[in-house]
């Protein structure tokens, strides 16, 4: 696709599945995202919704395959297929609203309850809406993330404010991956392939 020619040739997947309570502003944060939109009024997500984002760095591209769950009661069983495979959990609340908050923990304890231990996400909760008045004390969500071991992070998906930054820096926690080992693979096969071509005869 065209939109790609300006990223570097190794595109790094890492799946993220974003999670959290209903209303929270999940799809509002996902888009904001992805499509720099934001409507005040949207339709739930049924199941989930997928996107991808690029992030480009000096030699390679992380691309985010984005799984945006439905946070809707009817739909919390399905939530777990979505984290298979998931390097990176987004759990996300309303800032104004304390049930969200709440809500949001069980999500965290859904999450790593079926979760491969052997290989832990990185783990963010990110409080929406942040243009509203806080109902949870700063005091409570900074002694929550650091039981949990997660980042935390403050953003509002409607005044476009703090989200490109949250998930660039989610990008910037994942390894880069082995180049340099993968040219000499490079040149390995090529220098074999060489070296295998038959000689002509004189």
């Amino acid at each position: 696709m065209s939109y790609l020619r300006n990223y570097p040739q190794v595109i790094v997947p890492v799946k993220i599945v974003i999670i959290g309570t209903a209303n929270a502003g999940k799809t509002s944060l996902a888009l904001r995202l992805v499509k720099d939109t934001f409507q005040n009024e949207s339709l739930p997500t049924v199941g989930a919704m997928f996107l991808n984002k690029f992030f480009a760095f000096d030699n390679y591209t992380i691309k985010f395959e984005i799984w945006d769950t439905a946070g809707q009661e009817k739909f919390h069983s399905l939530a777990n297929m979505y984290f298979r495979g998931s390097k990176i959990a987004v759990v996300v609340f309303d800032l104004s609203d304390t049930d969200s908050f709440n809500k949001a923990k069980i999500w965290t304890r859904e999450f790593k309850t079926n979760s491969n231990p052997e290989e832990p996400a990185i783990m963010a909760l990110v409080g929406n809406k942040c243009d509203l008045n806080k109902a949870t004390p700063q005091s409570e969500i900074d002694a929550y993330v650091e039981q949990e071991g997660m980042l935390y992070f403050e953003a509002s998906a409607k005044e476009n404010t703090n989200v490109n930054n949250i998930f660039r820096t989610l990008a910037d926690k994942i390894p880069a991956p082995q180049l340099k080992q993968q040219q000499q693979q490079q040149q390995d096969t090529i220098d074999i392939n060489k070296n295998n071509k038959k000689k002509k005869c004189c």
